[in-house]
C-alpha cells in the first residue's frame, strides 16, 4: 500500500507540474503564432521605391543647333563631311573674342552642291549662300563675345560621304572710322524690290545713298528677296534730295548677273537711282535678261520721287516716256520689236 501511495503521489505531482506549465503558456498567449494583436510588436514599413532619373541625352553628332560643334579661335578652319541622304546638316558654334567683319567660306566639295547658312540660337536663318558654285560665302558683322551659329547643308551629293572645307576669317574693326553724323534734314520714302527673275534663286540686294556714302542695311550685310514676285518693301529715313540707288546680285560675291549698281555699289548704272523725297515710293521688278545692267524695264512705278536721269534717250540707247502723274508710260529698248507698255 505504501509503495502504491508513493507512486500515486509522484503521479499527482507530475500532473500538477504539467498543469502549471499549461496555465503559464495560456497566460503568455501561446507561441509565435498567437497573442493579442494590440501587443507591443513593431510594424516594419518597407522602404519607398527609388526613382532613378535618366541621364540627359548626349549629342552623338552635330546635326542640330543644340549639338553644334564649338569652333576655337577667331579664324578657325575645319574639314567636315556631309551626305544628302543620311548626314544632311552640320552645325557649328562660333564666338569671336574681338568685334569685326567675319567672312565664312565653304569650299572643297568639288562638283557636289553644298549650302551655307548663318543662324540664330533657335535655328532661324539670318543669312545664306545657296548657289550652285564650287564655293559659298557669307559676310557679317560680329560682336566680341557673342555666339553665332553656322550650318552646312549637303543639298546634293553623289551618294557617298563628301568632304568640305569651312574657313572663318575675322577682320577687326578697331580702326573703322565712326559712322557719319545723322542727316540734318530727313525724309521717309518707300522702296520695294520684287524678284521677277524666275530662275529658282533669291536675289541679294542693297540700297545706296550715293551722295552721302550711306548703305542699307549695312556695309557688310544685305537684304534678300523672299520669293518670286513677292514685294520686299523697306521704309528708308534718307537725306532729303539724296540719290538712292538699288543694286543686287544672284551671288554673294557680286559676280555673274547683277542689277542696278550691283551688290557692292561698284557697277555703273544711269537708270537705277531716285531722289529721296518725303512720302516718295519706288517699286522695282528685277527681271532676268541677257545683259547684266538693269534699265528702265525694271521700274514698275514711282510716286513723288524723281529719278536722276531725264526723259529721253539714255546712254544705253533706250527711250523713256513719262506721264503727267509721274509714272512711266512707255519704254523702247534696242530691239524695235520690244515695246513695253506700262500705262
Amino acid at each position: 500500500m505504501n509503495s502504491k501511495n508513493t507512486i500515486c503521489r509522484l503521479s499527482n505531482t507530475q500532473a500538477l507540474i504539467y498543469l502549471l506549465i499549461l496555465l503559464m503558456c495560456a497566460s503568455c498567449g501561446g507561441g509565435s503564432g498567437g497573442g493579442d494583436s494590440s501587443g507591443s510588436s513593431t510594424e516594419v514599413t518597407p522602404p519607398p521605391n527609388e526613382v532613378t532619373t535618366p541621364p540627359p541625352a548626349t549629342c552623338q553628332d552635330n546635326d542640330t543647333v543644340e549639338c553644334a560643334d564649338p569652333l576655337t579661335g577667331n579664324n578657325p578652319s575645319i574639314t567636315g563631311h556631309g551626305n544628302s541622304s543620311n548626314d544632311v546638316h552640320d552645325y557649328f558654334e562660333y564666338t569671336p573674342s574681338q568685334s569685326g567683319t567675319v567672312t565664312v567660306t565653304l569650299s572643297g566639295f568639288g562638283a557636289n552642291d553644298f549650302d551655307l547658312f548663318l543662324r540664330s540660337s533657335s535655328g532661324v536663318v539670318i543669312d545664306s549662300s545657296e548657289s550652285v558654285n564650287t564655293q559659298e560665302r557669307i559676310v557679317f558683322t560680329a560682336s566680341a563675345g557673342a555666339t553665332y551659329f553656322i550650318s552646312v547643308m549637303a543639298y546634293q551629293t553623289s551618294g557617298m560621304t563628301i568632304s568640305y572645307d569651312l574657313n572663318i576669317a575675322l577682320s577687326s574693326n578697331t580702326n573703322t572710322p565712326p559712322p557719319p553724323p545723322p542727316p540734318s534734314t530727313t525724309s521717309t520714302m518707300s522702296y520695294t524690290i520684287i524678284d521677277s527673275c524666275n530662275d529658282g534663286y533669291l536675289i541679294r540686294y542693297k540700297l545706296y545713298d550715293v551722295d552721302n556714302d550711306l548703305v542699307w542695311p549695312t556695309a557688310t550685310t544685305h537684304f534678300s528677296t523672299q520669293g518670286l514676285n513677292r514685294d520686299n518693301t523697306h521704309s528708308l529715313a534718307c537725306r532729303t534730295g539724296a540719290r538712292i540707288c538699288y543694286g543686287g546680285s544672284l551671288t554673294p560675291d557680286g559676280s555673274g548677273l547683277y542689277w542696278g549698281v550691283g551688290l557692292f555699289g561698284n557697277q555703273g548704272c544711269s537708270t537705277c537711282c531716285y531722289t529721296c523725297t518725303n512720302g516718295g515710293s519706288v517699286r522695282v521688278g528685277l527681271t532676268c535678261g541677257s545683259r547684266k545692267q538693269s534699265s528702265e524695264n525694271d521700274i514698275l512705278s514711282m510716286t513723288n520721287t524723281s529719278s536722276n536721269y531725264q526723259p529721253g534717250l539714255t546712254s544705253d540707247g533706250e527711250s523713256l516716256e513719262m506721264g503727267n502723274d509721274g509714272l512711266i508710260k512707255n519704254i523702247e529698248v534696242y530691239d524695235p520689236d520690244i515695246d513695253i507698255d506700262l500705262h
